[in-house]
């Protein structure tokens, strides 16, 4: 069923993608797609597909700090999206509040990383260790707040 979805949805959404590209490549050289390492089923590494809305060769280091507090903390999995960070390109705050920076991971289900349906895949972290436990906390961290009603704000809003 993912991969009848994923194919029709790429065709259907065939013309988004080409206009996001060409939104991306006039805001900033580089490539349209950026890749980053997740943690699959099993603790199977992969290549996750977004479309990029940074300048290449951005500091990663409040992103990567952030990501080691959230796995290594009883936290909920949040995004660090800031208004008028100068790392994202013109148009980029709007393609991430729209989502649409995800619609490549189409390509992800299509191939067999993903699933329609499930927890978000983990971003990898450095021991293989680390990303096989991150991997089976993210459905139980998503999953049992939301069975139970909890809500704890991101760092980023207290």
């Amino acid at each position: 069923m993912d991969i009848v979805a994923s194919a029709f949805g790429l065709l259907i959404l065939s013309p988004v993608f080409a206009a996001l590209a060409l939104v991306i490549k006039a805001a900033s050289p580089g490539p349209v797609f950026f890749t980053q390492q997740r943690v699959g089923l099993g603790g199977k590494p992969f290549s996750c597909l977004k479309f990029r809305t940074m300048h290449t060769g951005s500091d990663a280091t409040a992103h990567q700090a952030l990501t080691a507090r959230l796995v290594q903390g009883d936290r909920v999995m949040t995004k660090l999206d800031h208004m008028n960070d100068p790392r994202i390109i013109r148009g980029g705050d709007w393609i991430r509040r729209s989502c649409l920076d995800e619609l490549p991971q189409l390509f992800n289900i299509l191939l067999g990383h993903m699933s329609l349906v499930g927890p978000r895949p983990c971003i990898h972290m450095n021991s293989r260790r680390t990303a096989i436990a991150s991997a089976s906390a993210c459905a139980s961290l998503r999953a049992d707040r939301a069975v139970a009603g909890e809500r704890k704000e991101p760092d980023h809003v207290r």
